[in-house]
């Protein structure tokens, strides 16, 4: 089960990833730490059993700390992201608060690895293009994209080590071969599926009819 939670001040999407049958979950992306997020856990008794983060900026885990007040649970994400989760002037915490914000990681995510979730699992596929070590979650009929792609639209490359070309090769060669009906659930921004994004984002025009 999927529910979407959206963020402020950025407009981060946090995903809450469970298992209906187990009620264990994780989290994805904790931009902040709504009140709405808390109460449905609690309401819901979910097992929150681990957070991950799609990329290192720090828009997309200004809520971690807060999140870990709360649930005492190992931190994922990419190691070609560790400059950017360990040095907040490149992942903007302190120009976005004015205190640094660096995350710690529990476990180092690479392409192919699994994260279970109850009797779910969600595959890794690493994504760079937006960040060197941008990951996307692919579950059986949706991907969580982070800011690799959006609904209509790319991830900027303009920030540190970013690759347009790289960013294109990842959208093209890891995510436009799942299938048409796969949900996509970016980063930032409106939900949509790969077959839409195939014939609907201009940033992709050329690669497909």
């Amino acid at each position: 089960m999927i529910r979407k939670f959206t963020t402020t001040p950025f407009g981060v999407n946090l995903y809450l990833y469970y298992d209906p049958a187990t009620l264990e979950g994780i989290v994805i992306d904790p931009g902040s730490l709504p009140r709405e997020f808390v109460s449905f856990v609690q309401t819901s008794r979910i097992k929150i059993i681990g957070v991950v983060l799609t990329h290192g900026h720090g828009d997309h885990f200004l809520g971690l700390d807060q999140l870990l007040q709360k649930f005492q649970v190992p931190v994922m994400g990419s190691k070609a992201d560790e400059k950017l989760f360990s040095n907040a002037d490149l992942n903007f915490t302190t120009q976005m608060t004015g205190e640094p914000i660096t995350p710690k990681l529990s476990r180092y995510l690479e392409e192919g690895d699994v994260v279970k979730v109850g009797q779910l699992t969600l595959e890794v596929l690493h994504t760079p293009g937006h960040s060197p070590g941008g990951i996307c979650l692919k579950g059986p009929e949706e991907v969580f994209t982070g800011d690799t792609l959006f609904c209509r639209s790319i991830g900027r490359t303009d920030l540190y080590r970013g690759n347009e070309t790289q960013l294109l090769q990842s959208i093209t060669r890891k995510l436009m071969i799942l299938e048409e009906e796969t949900a996509v659930y970016p980063g930032h921004g409106e939900d949509s599926t790969i077959g839409d994004e195939k014939r609907e984002n201009p940033f992709l025009r050329g690669y497909y009819a």
